[in-house]
């Protein structure tokens, strides 16, 4: 290179008439990457990252918190949960059913609350009306409605078993 070092080889001006530069590193791999979409894929990968990122950039303005048992729950294993309009959480559980208020866990259970006939709770829905209802291991269902809670009597059809889900059809 006549005594110049690679850095100045690097930064060598076209010379005059000729549109390409002197130095190109790699020029064969820049075309085929522009040719084939590489960078349109690299894009694609870098936005999936950004999206990917974005909501947790976002999260850490929340404080994530877990409760216990020694924290009020009857037990550390939820089985269902919903919020309901009013804002409480519920949560069931296998020793009752638990209203959280974000403060405070009120514990109701077959002890404390008569019409749940079963403390083990596995599932639970809120219906349009704002009626809470309680699917039980056992097969029994209860609802919370205006603050009361009530045993739903069962057709004589139902052989029993464990409550999965509760939801609504189109009539509600």
């Amino acid at each position: 290179m006549n005594g110049q070092t690679n850095r100045q080889a690097l930064h060598r001006r076209p010379q005059a008439g000729n549109n390409r530069p002197v130095f190109a590193p790699f020029p064969n791999l820049i075309r085929h990457c522009v040719s084939s979409g590489l960078f349109m894929r690299l894009g694609l990968v870098w936005s999936c990252l950004w999206i990917t990122y974005s909501p947790l950039v976002a999260a850490s303005n929340f404080v994530i918190r877990s409760w216990y048992a020694e924290d009020g729950l009857p037990q550390n294993a939820v089985t269902a949960a919903v919020q309901t309009r009013d804002g409480y959480l519920w949560l069931g559980t296998y020793t009752g059913l638990v209203r959280f208020d974000g403060v405070r866990f009120v514990v109701f259970d077959d002890h404390n609350t008569p019409a749940l006939k079963n403390g083990r709770i596995t599932s639970l829905y809120e219906s349009a009306d704002g009626t809470l209802w309680i699917g039980h291991e056992t097969g029994n269902v209860t609802r919370f409605k205006a603050g009361r809670f009530e045993a739903v009597p069962i057709k004589a059809a139902w052989n029993g078993g464990k409550i999965s889900g509760i939801g609504a059809d189109n009539q509600g």
